[in-house]
């Protein structure tokens, strides 16, 4: 069996942590994701790697940690651009 993962940074903070993601699921390089840690549920991660497969029985010499103790990617944050018009200076100076 092959379990999915990616390798992530938080925020000011350069170390990589290997995470689980759901099979149903394709993470890029550069991708913004929400990850379990020990440090909460939710903490925002940015994708060093694309996600790709590595077989269970290889994870703990590969990754250096336990199959078991890989937490999950929980979700994946889309920016969204704001579309607005900036107004013209010599309309707000007329009034």
């Amino acid at each position: 069996m092959k379990i999915k993962v990616v390798i992530i940074h938080h925020q000011n903070d350069r170390r990589q942590f290997t995470f689980r993601v759901p099979e149903s699921v394709d993470i890029e390089a550069g991708d913004i994701v929400l990850c379990d840690t020990s440090m909460g549920k939710g903490q925002v991660g940015y994708c060093i790697t694309p996600s790709y497969y590595v077989p269970e029985e290889k994870v703990q010499d590969l990754l250096n940690v336990s199959p078991k103790n890989l937490k999950p990617i929980v979700g994946r944050l889309t920016p969204v651009m704001f579309m607005y018009e900036v107004p013209d200076e010599k309309e707000n100076n007329k009034k």
